[in-house]
This record gives structure tokens, C-alpha cells and sequence, in this order.
């Protein structure tokens, strides 16, 4: 906002919140108690989880590509996990 010039203008702006960051944080809180992929996969060290299934991403053969390369090259450094979404299953099964 301030690089739009919003900054000037009190009482204009109000930060109310972030949806995402509220829905990530109450998420996060649950998957403590009910999540069992972690121990499951005798997890100990840093992941990373990554979900894999908007359109922009999955549509374009080429994106998609190098999408999955850059994660074999992150998965070289840090594990990841990807749990396969309907959407991207049935890309790659086609």
C-alpha cells in the first residue's frame, strides 16, 4: 500500500488480517494432533510439503516440467513431501 501511495492517507488503510496465514496457522495447530504421515515416514530433519494442482501450474507441459525439476533439485538439499492431488494424478496418468 505504501508504494501506491496509500501511506499518506490515515485511517484509509486498515490491516484486518490474512485468511491464508489464519486458515496455515489453524491448520497447522491441527494437523499436530491428527497428522501421522511424519512419523510414518520416519521424519526427524526440516520438509518441505509441497501441493502441486493449480491449473496454472499443471496445464502447461513445459511448467509443469520445470516445476518437478526445480523440486528434484530443492530434494537434493531438503526432503519434500508431495502428496499427489486428483488433479496432477491425472495428468501425469495421461
Amino acid at each position: 500500500m505504501k508504494n501506491e501511495g496509500f501511506d499518506s492517507l490515515p485511517g484509509i488503510v486498515h490491516r484486518t488480517g490474512d485468511v491464508m496465514q489464519d486458515a496455515a496457522i489453524y491448520y497447522s495447530e491441527m494437523s499436530d494432533e491428527k497428522a501421522t504421515i511424519i512419523g510414518k515416514a520416519s521424519i526427524s530433519d526440516d520438509i518441505a510439503l509441497v501441493t502441486l494442482h493449480r491449473a496454472e501450474n499443471t496445464d502447461s507441459p513445459h511448467r509443469l516440467k520445470e516445476i518437478i525439476r526445480a523440486l528434484n533439485e530443492i530434494n537434493k538439499r531438503i526432503r519434500i513431501i508431495c502428496p499427489i492431488h486428483p488433479r496432477t494424478r491425472k495428468i501425469f496418468d495421461s
